[in-house]
């Protein structure tokens, strides 16, 4: 039994998000969100020293265990775009978008490609704003603090993994989809 839709979780900025709100589309096509591939379960089995998904026997991780690690992925990757973005041109705030895609409009990311991630999926066709479930951000000026430091460190060259222990500790909130377009102006 194949699935109709498929939770995508959209590293994006705020003010990407805010844009994409008023065009009404949740993931262009081309973009990198992370989500449940088979390359993802076969990573868990192996680190998990399990059987692959399907064998009968590999129990994988819980849906909430496995929510986290998309939303983390996704959460890295948008501070991988913060430090891209010019100095001070968006507030250092890790946003990802979770939309229920139609399972056909995304596919795998194939291995050794720049977004290598066992998650990693691109959307193959337009999906609308209507199929945005949720916005997770990080909230307050704490957050905000660490998250520059973070992208500081990632644009300095430092070790990959010092941003992200950086940033580990803090929980992004959660949003409705619906208020996506006044996040960013309080």
């Amino acid at each position: 039994m194949s699935r109709t839709s498929i939770r995508v979780y959209l590293p994006t900025t705020g003010p990407a998000l805010a844009a994409s709100q008023a065009d009404g589309v949740a993931l262009r096509t081309g973009e990198v969100g992370y989500a449940e591939t088979p390359r993802l379960w076969a990573a868990l089995a192996a680190e998990a020293g399990e059987p692959e998904p399907g064998s009968g026997t590999a129990a994988g991780p819980e849906p909430d265990e496995l929510a986290e690690l998309l939303l983390t992925a996704a959460a890295d990757a948008s501070l991988d775009l913060l430090a891209r973005a010019e100095a001070g041109a968006v507030p250092p705030v890790r946003v990802v978008l979770v939309c229920d895609a139609p399972a056909r409009t995304v596919a795998p990311v194939a291995a050794g490609s720049p977004w290598d991630h066992p998650a990693a999926v691109v959307a193959t066709a337009v999906v609308p704003w209507s199929r945005a479930a949720s916005v997770m951000a990080d909230d307050g000026e704490a957050a905000r603090a660490v998250v520059a430091r973070a992208v500081a460190l990632v644009r300095a060259g430092e070790d990959p993994e010092e941003p992200r222990l950086l940033t580990d500790e803090l929980a992004l909130s959660w949003f409705d989809a619906s208020e996506a377009a006044g996040l960013f102006t309080r």
